[in-house]
C-alpha cells in the first residue's frame, strides 16, 4: 500500500442489461458494475487519455496528458482496488499503451518503446496491437507484423481498412471497411479468415458504431468501444455480435477508454476513475 493515498469513490447508477450465458444460450440479465478505488489517481492537473490492463486484470497502467504512465496493481484485500505502484515518464508524445509481459509498452507515431523510455522497434504508423514478441500495425493497407526484438517486419495479413486491433497469441481481430467501418474480422496468425461479423450503417441499430476508439479483447470475449457514441459493442471469440452497452445508460459520462479485465469484465476509464462491469 503506498503511504499517501487519496481515494476516488465513485458512486453512479446503474440502469442496464447485458448477457449472460446459460448453458450455451445468452439472456438478458442486470450488468454488474463496480467504481474502482485508485489509490493515488493522478497527480494534479494530469488528465487521463488511456488505459490497458494486464495479468487476469490485476494490473492497469494509465497514460496521461503529461507523458507519464502510471502503473496500479490491485489491492488482494479488496474487489476493485489498484495501489500505485509507479508513475513513468517519456519523451516524444505517447499516444498509446500497451500490456506486455509484466509491463507494458507505449506507442509514440511509428515507435514502439519499452517502460524505461527506450525505442524497442520502429515501424510504421498506424493502429498498433501487441502480443508476446509481436507487434501488429493496421492501417488504411491492412495489417503488418512484425517481431519486436528484433525489429524486423515478419509479413501482412490481407484484409481492407484498418480502423482498429486488436491481437492474442492466436489471432487478430480487426475494425475494417473500405472508407467506413463494415466487419469486425477475426484472421489466425497465418492470416487465414476465421470469421467476419457485419456491422450497420444504420443509426439505431445496435450494430452501428460511429467510432472504434479500442478494441480489447480477453480469452472470454471482443469489446468493441465506441467513444464517439459512448457504446461497447460485445463480440465472443469468434467475431460474433452479441450486445451493445449503451455506457450512458451505467450514469458514467465522458469514458475515454476501455480495457479487458479477467473473465467477462471491462474495465472503463473515465474522468474521475475507473468502473468494472460484467458484460456477460
Amino acid at each position: 500500500m503506498v503511504e499517501t493515498a487519496k481515494i476516488v469513490g465513485l458512486t453512479l447508477a446503474v440502469a442496464m442489461f447485458a448477457l449472460l450465458g446459460c448453458e450455451g444460450e445468452w439472456t438478458d440479465a442486470p450488468v454488474g458494475r463496480t467504481s474502482c478505488t485508485l489509490y493515488d489517481f493522478l497527480p494534479g492537473s494530469h488528465r487521463a487519455l488511456k488505459m490497458v490492463s494486464g495479468n487476469n486484470g490485476n494490473n492497469l497502467y494509465i497514460l496521461d496528458n503529461f507523458s507519464y504512465v502510471h502503473s496500479y496493481k490491485r489491492d488482494g484485500l479488496y474487489e476493485c482496488a489498484f495501489d500505485l505502484e509507479n508513475s513513468y515518464g517519456f519523451n516524444g508524445f505517447p499516444e498509446d499503451v500497451f500490456f506486455a509481459g509484466n509491463g507494458f509498452y507505449v506507442k509514440d507515431k511509428a515507435s514502439l518503446k519499452s517502460q524505461s523510455d527506450t525505442e524497442e522497434c520502429y515501424a510504421k504508423d498506424g493502429f498498433f496491437a501487441v502480443a508476446g514478441n509481436e507487434l501488429a500495425v493496421g492501417s488504411n493497407a491492412g495489417i503488418e507484423t512484425w517481431s519486436i526484438k528484433p525489429c524486423a517486419k515478419r509479413g501482412n495479413v490481407s484484409s481492407w481498412g484498418v480502423f482498429a486491433l486488436a491481437a492474442t497469441n492466436s489471432d487478430y481481430y480487426a475494425v475494417e471497411g473500405a472508407g467506413a467501418m463494415q466487419n469486425l474480422a477475426m484472421y489466425s496468425k497465418s492470416g487465414t479468415l476465421g470469421n467476419t461479423e457485419p456491422l450497420s450503417v444504420m443509426p439505431g441499430n445496435e450494430k452501428n458504431f460511429c467510432s472504434a476508439s479500442r478494441l480489447a479483447t480477453n480469452n472470454y470475449g471482443v469489446y468493441l468501444f465506441d467513444r464517439e457514441c459512448r457504446k461497447i459493442g460485445v463480440f465472443d471469440n469468434s467475431a460474433v455480435w452479441r450486445k451493445t452497452i449503451n455506457i450512458d445508460s451505467l450514469g458514467i459520462r465522458n469514458p475515454l477508454d476501455i480495457a479487458a479485465g479477467e473473465y467477462s469484465y471491462v474495465f472503463i476509464l473515465h474522468e474521475g476513475g475507473v468502473e468494472k462491469i460484467n458484460v456477460f
